[in-house]
C-alpha cells in the first residue's frame, strides 16, 4: 500500500475506502453521489488529502499556522520537540505535562506527577506509536504526509473545567456546536447545540456519552469561540474546530478533518442526511 499509485491514483485509493466503508458500516458506498455526512467524509479522505491539512493535523506545526492567524494566547506551553524518545531530556520538563506524538489521534501520555512516570512503559509506547502509519488505519491519507515528531506540552488541569467545545463547520460557516467533557474526565457529557445556543433536534453518537442533566449555561467567551473557527475553517468543505474552555479561557486542541472517520451514529438515522446537506462539494449537484 505504500507505493506511488496508491498515493496518486484516486481510483485505485477509492476502492480501498469503499471497501473499508462497507466492511465497517454495512452499507455499500457511492463515491459519485455521497448522500450522508458519512458517506461524504468518505469522499473527502479520497479527494481531498492535502498537504494543507497534513500540516494542520500534524500537532506540532499547526501551533505555528494558529500562532500566525491568531497569536500565542490561544496555545499552550510547547516544552520541546523531538525526533526520538532518546533524545528526551525528562530533567527538564515540569512535574505535569503532556507528551504526544504529532502525526494522529490518541497517541498522549498524561503525565501529572513526574516522580510517578513511568519512562520504560512511555518509551514503548512512543515508539509503538511513531512505528505507525495512523493514515492508514482508515485511510486519513493526510496524516500519512505528517513528518513524525514527538511533543511535550502544557499540562491542563481539567478538575478546573474539563471542557471541550467543537464547532463543525462546513464550507467556511459554523453549523452547529458540540459542548462536552473531556474524554478522560470521570463522566463523558455532550450536549449539540445550534449556534444560537439552542438544542438541535439531533444527536451524534449518542451511546459514547451520557446527557447533561441540563443545557449548559452559555460560555462569555462563546461569541469569541464561533468568530475563531469561522476563521479558521476558511478555504475547507468541512473541519471540527477544536478547543478547550478553562474558567473563561479558550485553549487551542485540534483541527478535525474527518471525524469520527466517518464511523459516526446519528438519532434519528435521518440526521445523518441532514447534516450530510451541510456539506458542500464538487460532486453535489446543487453545488
Amino acid at each position: 500500500m505504500h507505493n506511488l499509485r496508491f498515493c496518486l491514483d484516486k481510483d485505485y485509493r477509492g476502492g480501498f475506502v469503499e471497501e473499508w466503508f462497507t466492511k465497517i458500516i454495512g452499507k455499500p458506498l457511492n463515491l459519485k453521489a455521497p448522500k450522508t455526512y458519512n458517506e461524504k467524509i468518505q469522499w473527502l479522505k479520497v479527494n481531498d488529502s492535502t498537504r494543507k491539512k497534513a500540516r494542520l493535523a500534524d500537532k506540532y506545526l499547526v501551533r505555528k499556522w494558529i500562532e500566525k492567524k491568531l497569536g500565542k494566547k490561544y496555545l499552550t506551553d510547547l516544552y520541546g520537540c523531538w525526533m526520538k524518545f532518546e533524545d528526551i531530556d525528562f530533567a527538564k520538563l515540569p512535574d505535569k505535562f503532556v507528551l504526544k506524538c504529532n502525526h494522529g489521534c490518541g497517541y498522549n501520555i498524561i503525565v501529572t506527577d513526574k516522580s510517578q512516570f513511568d519512562i520504560y512503559d512511555a518509551r514503548e509506547k512512543i515508539n509503538n506509536w511513531m512505528s505507525e502509519d495512523y493514515g492508514l488505519n482508515a485511510y486519513e491519507l493526510y496524516y500519512s504526509l505528517i513528518k513524525r515528531r514527538i511533543i511535550a506540552e502544557e499540562y491542563i488541569d481539567t478538575d478546573v473545567s474539563p471542557i471541550e467545545m467543537q464547532a463543525w463547520c462546513f464550507n467556511g460557516q459554523v453549523k452547529f456546536v458540540s459542548y462536552e467533557t473531556v474524554k478522560y474526565a470521570e463522566k463523558h457529557c455532550r450536549c449539540v447545540l445550534g449556534c444560537d445556543w439552542k438544542p438541535v433536534d439531533f444527536k451524534i453518537s449518542p451511546s459514547n456519552y451520557e446527557d447533561f442533566p441540563e443545557i449548559p449555561k452559555k460560555p462569555d467567551c462563546y461569541e469569541e469561540f464561533l468568530e475563531i473557527a469561522t476563521k479558521l475553517s476558511s478555504g475547507f468543505y468541512h473541519v471540527r474546530v477544536d478547543f478547550m474552555f478553562c474558567g473563561e479561557k479558550l485553549i487551542f486542541r485540534e483541527m478535525t478533518f474527518t471525524p469520527g472517520s466517518g464511523r459516526s451514529v446519528f438519532k434519528p438515522e435521518d440526521a445523518a442526511i441532514k447534516v450530510g446537506d451541510m456539506m458542500k462539494l464538487p460532486c453535489d449537484k446543487k453545488f
